[in-house]
């Protein structure tokens, strides 16, 4: 099976509470993984590895080529995006495999009844308009690593929660779920089957 990002002993601010210690682990294809840490900060600092967007101080860290990663934090954030949610969803291409099946952009849009935000730009998106851009990013996304932490935490509408729950089982990319004691996921979240559970708020200690 192949691996796709690998940390052997990675360190960044370690002597700070925001920061990691020490961290192992791998992603192979189609991995399921759950990372629990102890404060919020801390999430932002592992997530910011995984994604390539902070460096470490120490340790190694092997990543394939061209590693495709969305973070939910991210596209949930107030970076401003100039482009049209249809063109960063890519719905010229109506197609793409999800829970081993061919599915359609648009009949999943209509599902969670997002077919209002297609020609919007980005930037003016606000509240669940939000919220649905982020989970059809990460659900139309077929390759790489998606890392799902803000989502874990929210009250969400029935029927964005049932979709939630299906990209957690369904996606074909790699899945990364961070969450920490600082600010707890909701229940269901806490024991998902088919997911490799690493506790590292003991690895400071």
């Amino acid at each position: 099976m192949p691996t796709y990002l690998t940390f052997q002993n990675v360190s960044l601010y370690k002597k700070h509470e925001y920061g990691i210690a020490d961290v192992n682990f791998t992603f192979k294809q189609g991995g399921k993984y759950h990372f629990i840490l102890n404060t919020d900060e801390q999430i932002t600092t592992l997530s910011g590895l995984i994604d390539g967007r902070f460096q470490k101080d120490s340790g190694y860290i092997n990543r394939k080529d061209k590693l495709f990663v969305q973070n939910d934090r991210l596209l949930m954030g107030d970076k401003t995006y100039i482009k049209n949610v249809d063109r960063w969803l890519a719905l010229d291409r109506e197609f793409f495999m999800f829970g081993k099946k061919k599915r359609s952009k648009r009949g999943i849009m209509e599902l969670i009844k997002a077919r209002h935000i297609r020609y919007l730009p980005i930037y003016k998106l606000k509240d669940e308009d939000k919220l649905k851009f982020t989970l059809l990013s990460l659900a139309f996304q077929e390759s790489g690593i998606i890392i799902i932490s803000r989502l874990l935490t929210l009250q969400l509408s029935e029927i964005l929660q049932t979709f939630l729950d299906r990209l957690l089982n369904e996606t074909h990319c790699i899945c990364c779920l961070i969450s920490s004691l600082e600010s707890p996921i909701l229940t269901q979240y806490k024991n998902l089957q088919g997911y490799e559970h690493l506790d590292l708020t003991k690895s400071r200690k």
